[in-house]
């Protein structure tokens, strides 16, 4: 009897009987090639591994949890591979596009000489152009505004730590690249950047 085409008449009774709503007959489970086996439902095979699981935890009088095995799940993780390995952003190989980091660089000199303020959105903004835009342009700038300082504090924060060439530094500027040059494409020169 293989384990994953065949179930015992135990398990075959107990998965009708607890999963009788939601999963097909006996009949449309059977392989269309080998008529004698039964293809397994993926939630059919985990219900068996759980229930076998529990038994086992039953036996040993352990309440069991079917998302945390102790067998495997119980290693902790090591804090300088924790801050290392999993909390650092990954290095483009590549570089940086020529075009994002000459943008970049603007936007670190404008922060440095406090043009931007990193919590006031207005600070991006080209308020002569701003002023002669229509209401409904100028909710649209503010809601642009809002969400590109957001990402430029991001960009910020990135930087500061020392993480230049990552790829996600690399998309947050594409992204502020991209959304500033679209609503300046309607609305006219905008912002500062």
């Amino acid at each position: 009897m293989s384990f994953l085409t065949e179930k015992s008449p135990q398990a075959a009774a107990s998965d009708q009987e607890f999963h009788s709503s939601w999963i097909p007959d006996q009949d449309s489970l059977r392989d269309p090639v080998e008529n004698d086996s039964l293809i397994l439902n993926p939630m059919t095979l985990f219900h068996n591994l759980v229930k076998a699981g529990t038994e086992k935890a039953v036996e040993k009088g352990k309440k069991y949890n079917p998302l945390y095995d102790p067998a495997t799940d119980n290693l902790p993780i090591d804090e300088k591979i924790q801050q290392e390995i999993i909390n650092t952003p990954q290095n483009d190989p590549t570089g940086v596009d020529p075009k994002d980091a000459e943008f970049l660089t603007t936007i670190m000199k404008l922060i440095e000489k406090g043009t931007i303020n990193l919590h006031q959105p207005s600070s991006l903004l080209n308020q002569t152009i701003y002023d002669a835009l229509t209401p409904d342009a100028q909710g649209k700038v503010d809601i642009t505004a809002f969400n590109i300082l957001s990402e430029i504090r991001q960009i910020h924060g990135l930087q500061k730590a020392g993480y230049t060439q990552t790829f996600q530094i690399q998309n947050l500027v594409r992204q502020v690249r991209l959304k500033k040059e679209g609503l300046e494409g309607v609305s006219g020169d905008v912002f500062i950047l």
